[in-house]
């Protein structure tokens, strides 16, 4: 990747929690719904994308629990916060 569009990755990633942890929820995002579901597969294939085109030397696996692990922490932060109910449960 050009040096000079390394900063989109971690751009990406930060404004993915920002906003996953922001308080107001938008209509699509209700829990359960096929658009949530595809959102985070949306959301999250895109991160690892990011991670994955950065990355010099691709360790894919790493990346995949990278931003696995981000997702749950993610979700984690948001059943904590907001009481919101765990959704991988």
């Amino acid at each position: 990747m050009n040096k000079r569009r390394n900063w989109i990755p971690t751009a990406w990633t930060l404004c993915l929690i920002i906003v996953s942890l922001q308080p107001l929820r938008p209509v699509v995002t209700r829990n359960g719904s096929l658009a949530h579901l595809l959102l985070h597969v949306l959301v999250f294939g895109v991160t690892a994308f990011f991670l994955l085109m950065r990355s010099p030397h691709p360790a894919l696996l790493g990346i995949i629990l990278g931003t696995f692990w981000l997702a749950i922490g993610i979700e984690l932060a948001q059943h904590l916060m907001y009481k919101h109910p765990f959704e991988w449960l």
